[in-house]
């Protein structure tokens, strides 16, 4: 009984283990990755990638600029996140963000974001207590997705 306890356990924590990003090293990144990132962001400095789920986060820096750009593991771009200000939020998305039940939470960060079909969406990270929320929304207002980020 002792050991099926044991086993069940590891088999638990290997499961939440491999649910997380995990580092890697730009050299276990697949080449093609590497290529089709490098292509896009010639400028890019201060590289760190991670993996999850078979595809790729590379976390780098543009002038004074966090980025964040997510990859399929065939070297398809997903998205980009860039850290920004809420100043440079426009007016639209801040009205929206300020009349909704999260204005009274915490802004963590902000990012503009830019996926495959979408430019221009804007995140807010918030915090309160415990509780982590992102919202996505269009460059006009509209709440594009509200995500649960609470570990």
């Amino acid at each position: 009984m002792k050991a099926l306890k044991i086993m069940i356990f590891l088999l638990l924590t290997g499961t939440t283990m491999n649910a997380q990003k995990k580092d890697v090293r730009e050299k276990e990144v697949p080449q093609v990755v590497i290529q089709n990132f490098t292509a896009k962001y010639p400028d890019a400095k201060t590289r760190t990638w991670k993996t999850k789920d078979g595809s790729y986060e590379v976390d780098f820096f543009i002038g004074m600029k966090k980025h964040e750009a997510k990859y399929e593991g065939d070297g398809k771009w997903k998205k980009t996140s860039i850290k920004i200000n809420e100043k440079d939020v426009p007016d639209q998305v801040k009205a929206t963000f300020k009349g909704s039940e999260y204005s009274k939470w915490t802004i963590d960060d902000v990012y503009s974001v830019e996926d495959v079909e979408n430019k221009n969406m804007y995140m807010y990270k918030v915090e309160k207590g415990r509780n982590i929320m992102e919202l996505l929304y269009s460059s006009n207002g509209d709440l594009i997705k509200a995500k649960n980020k609470t570990e």
